[in-house]
């Protein structure tokens, strides 16, 4: 009985995702239950399987496909930010504890320049 651990899961889920076409990634059941698992791993005990997780949702987040990357914005972007807000009340105690929060923060910084991208480019349109 050999079952995948949660990290190998999460790796071939982002990789399935990478690949996947629009038809596929837009199915809402299939959609919810990748969300499903890294929502999971946030919220893991192991800050191993979080700081993980976080490298494989910054590749998520940053796909040039906005129907991949928008819903799990939306969905998880909240998550990563309770997750930091946490941190403030329970500060790190170990050096793997400190590369997820560390991990949380890129993600968090690659979403802020996103939203600052998008939004430049909103002003650039309406200022025509």
């Amino acid at each position: 009985d050999s079952v995948p651990d949660e990290v190998s899961l999460l790796t071939a889920i982002a990789l399935f995702l990478w690949s996947a076409g629009n038809e596929i990634i837009g199915v809402q059941s299939l959609q919810n239950g990748c969300m499903n698992r890294f929502k999971n791993a946030l919220n893991s005990c192991d800050p191993w399987v979080q700081a993980k997780c976080y490298q494989l949702l910054l590749s998520v987040f940053q796909h040039s496909n906005r129907a991949l990357s928008t819903p799990y914005i939306h969905s998880l972007a909240p998550i990563v930010v309770e997750k930091l807000k946490a941190v403030e009340r329970n500060r790190p105690t170990s050096n793997t504890e400190l590369l997820a929060v560390q991990e949380g923060i890129k993600v968090l910084e690659t979403l802020v320049a996103r939203g600052e991208e998008q939004n430049s480019k909103y002003f650039l349109i309406k200022s025509y």
